[in-house]
């Protein structure tokens, strides 16, 4: 029995028909199962044998347990599964059952109650996308990473102990760090494959390690304690997509002035910034929004409008009569209201984008 809860994911419950299998494996959109509640023997061996044999690009969502004991022993039973995400607050049993996913290429191990990484030495050396949550305790090392030379994404929450480790993952192309704070960036620099990076909370306040850091494409800064200075930006000539979120310190935008493939910034909740003048200057920008802009005024994007590559923009501005202005200035110089653009699903242009 299952209900889907969205278009690309379903909830199983109890148990499953060879009928109820073979019908999800045919679901073109389904990229994942998700469960609540340990299934009936019979059940998992359907899924092993009729999807996950068949259906590489489905992931397995176990999460839950908040008051109850966790069994992974089933893991057993699904020696072709190739995705599979963790996600359990409470005591967790037969998690050593990991260790029979031979064909496992994609893990997300978010495990409260983890109190050490051993388990990944049981995973297979191929992993490509691995994902460590936070846990309640500080004693996790990440010294096990060094196994895994073909990494390719990498998400660690919270983690420090030997984060060092990290400048030997020569594949990694995607990484993120979330509430971590280290003094910098150096175990980065080593990473020439890596395009998509994301800081979001805890403190690491020097950038400068990221200098001219050209394989970079994509860049989120979010949330981070304490960060004053983000011209580092202004040295990263393949970034095309920028995103900055919730950085109180930042009054004023780097240059973007050699920064020819920088084609979208997006700002979210970004108080003390009150100056952009230079998104006049750069060369490759068409889109820009700035999502609860509530100390800006109108006039300060004048600049940005002025920039003759530009071609959408959108500002939630204080007040309905500062939107209004604003929109009025995005008519006199002809350009288009992104959310404008995508209500009246005028969205063409999406594919433009690298990076949604």
């Amino acid at each position: 029995m299952y209900q889907t809860i969205h278009p690309d994911t379903i909830q199983i419950e109890k148990s499953l028909t060879g009928a109820e299998v073979r019908e999800l494996a045919d679901h073109p959109d389904l990229r994942i199962i998700q469960l609540a509640e340990a299934l009936e023997p019979d059940s998992w061996k359907l899924l092993n044998t009729h999807l996950f044999a068949v259906r590489q690009d489905v992931r397995l969502r176990v999460y839950g347990f908040y008051d109850s004991v966790g069994d992974l022993g089933f893991l057993e039973w699904l020696p072709e599964l190739r995705r599979l995400s963790l996600e359990c607050e409470g005591e967790i049993r037969n998690l050593d059952a990991l260790g029979s996913l031979g064909r496992l290429d994609q893990l997300q191990l978010s495990l409260a109650t983890l109190t050490e990484l051993d388990i990944l030495e049981q995973v297979p050396s191929t992993l490509t996308d691995l994902h460590i949550g936070r846990t309640l305790s500080r004693k996790p090392d990440l010294q096990v990473l060094s196994r895994f030379g073909q990494l390719q994404n990498l998400h660690i929450d919270g983690h420090h102990k030997s984060l060092d480790i990290i400048r030997q993952l020569s594949t990694l192309q995607q990484l993120t760090l979330q509430s971590i704070t280290v003094p910098d960036l150096a175990f980065v620099q080593p990473l020439q494959n890596l395009q998509d990076l994301t800081i979001r909370l805890g403190g690491i306040r020097d950038l400068k390690a990221l200098a001219a850091q050209e394989s970079i494409r994509y860049l989120q800064l979010s949330q981070i304690k304490g960060l004053e200075d983000i011209t580092v930006i202004a040295s990263l000539t393949g970034l095309q997509y920028l995103f900055l979120q919730a950085l109180p310190h930042i009054r004023e935008l780097p240059s973007f002035a050699d920064l020819p493939r920088l084609r979208k910034i997006a700002l979210d909740n970004m108080k003390g910034l009150r100056d952009i003048h230079t998104l006049e200057y750069a060369p490759g920008l068409i889109e820009f929004t700035h999502r609860e802009a509530w100390e800006m005024k109108v006039a300060a994007y004048e600049p940005l409008l002025r920039n003759p590559s530009l071609k959408r923009a959108y500002a939630k501005l204080k007040t309905p009569r500062m939107m209004k202005q604003f929109h009025q200035l995005l008519i006199q110089y002809d350009k288009k209201d992104v959310l404008e653009e995508r209500e009246q699903g005028r969205t063409n242009w999406w594919d433009d984008f690298p990076f949604q």
